[in-house]
């Protein structure tokens, strides 16, 4: 017998990070690629005053005529033995200066330093729009999958995106660029499909086509080129669990919308994007709290089904008994909470105008029920 979850979020384990190592330290403590600016060292070093960042003297100043005789002394001398005798430090210096100028094998040579060149306005741009066609190309670029995964998509099934719960404001924004996407991305198809809106016609259908124009970039490619019904499920797919719930309700409601409408927004009772098997897998295991080899023979990698909350698979234990797995998608509870928050404060605004259908009473009751969901022990009871 499998033994049974131990809490509400059996399957909601989140898999871990590997664990940062640190790479080990140089042998001499150091980390190997630390360096003394030069302004530290150039007094012991006899570097140029002007290394030091000070105001180079001009020559003749320095000597009181044209400067002939102090370039003499800031150049090799011609004669190759005097380039091979100690310098002798000045008079007054310091010991530790006449120290090093007895070491020095002879004066030190002039260093030019070359500024580096500026970047013309030209050029700088071209670099921008190197790096947006390198961002574009990552963006654009295939994601590999392993084969079991695989066997999924060719069933017909999206796979989903494992990443990090959104924050609420970042779910507010989500949830408000997705409405305003809905709505440009209608005026493009009312645009567009005049066989299936023959009847916007005249002063309105203008006034659609010349706002499609201007908002056509700022939508999606992948999702203004889709019908209308199609854009709709779409983003229901892609606002997540609570709005998939709301599509599951209007599908049933063909009362108030066309069949068009409803027959599309039917895909969302079994047909969402699934997550990839290794995370399957790692969800059972954890929810369980043992390896899947030391419970299952097998696990289909093909999905049953795939819905807003949950996703089937079909698996047989070592024992020999087939039963179905069902798993708790990443993230969904915390989504669900935050849309929750999120639908109170509309129902609140709603209310002000509405008060006679209480609003503020049905997104809750809605909230609720769909929080009910997440907790599998209640469907295990039944």
């Amino acid at each position: 017998m499998l033994p049974a979850g131990r809490e509400r979020g059996v399957f909601c384990g989140m898999s871990e990070r590997p664990p940062r190592v640190d790479p080990a330290p140089e042998p001499d403590g150091g980390s190997g690629n630390e360096f003394a600016p030069v302004s530290d060292v150039a007094e012991d070093l006899g570097v140029p005053a002007a290394l030091h960042g000070e105001p180079a003297r001009e020559a003749g100043d320095e000597a009181g005529g044209d400067g002939t005789e102090a370039l003499a002394r800031n150049t090799l001398d011609e004669d190759p033995a005097a380039s091979r005798r100690p310098a002798v430090g000045p008079e007054g210096a310091s010991p530790t200066a006449t120290a090093h100028a007895s070491a020095a094998p002879g004066p030190v040579p002039t260093v030019a330093i070359t500024p580096a060149r500026a970047e013309t306005p030209d050029e700088s741009e071209q670099a921008v729009v190197a790096d947006l066609a390198r961002w574009r190309r990552r963006r654009t670029q295939s994601v590999e999958v392993d084969p079991q995964t695989a066997i999924a998509q060719e069933a017909g099934y999206e796979i989903m995106e494992v990443g990090t719960p959104p924050s609420l404001a970042r779910r507010y924004v989500t949830t408000l660029r997705h409405a305003v996407g809905l709505v440009y991305g209608s005026a493009i198809a009312v645009a567009r499909d005049r066989e299936q809106f023959a009847f916007v016609k005249g002063l309105p259908l203008l006034l659609i086509k010349l706002a499609a124009f201007f908002v056509r970039p700022l939508v999606k490619r992948s999702i203004r080129e889709l019908p209308i019904q199609e854009q709709l499920r779409k983003r229901l797919e892609l606002l997540g669990p609570t709005y998939i719930k709301l599509g599951q309700v209007l599908a049933l409601r063909e009362d108030l919308l066309p069949p068009l409408i409803t027959e599309e927004l039917k895909n969302l009772l079994d047909r969402l994007p699934v997550m990839p098997f290794p995370e399957y897998l790692d969800r059972v295991a954890k929810g369980l709290g043992r390896p899947v080899s030391e419970m299952f023979e097998w696990v289909n990698p093909k999905p049953l089904g795939s819905a807003s909350i949950g996703q089937i698979h079909q698996a047989r234990t070592v024992e020999g008994q087939d039963v179905i797995l069902k798993v708790v998608k990443p993230h969904v509870y915390v989504v669900l909470k935050r849309d929750a928050r999120l639908l109170g404060f509309f129902g609140q605004f709603l209310q002000i105008f509405f008060a006679r259908y209480q609003p503020k009473k049905v997104l809750d009751e809605f909230a609720e029920y769909t929080l009910r969901e997440v907790d599998l022990r209640r469907e295990a009871d039944n």
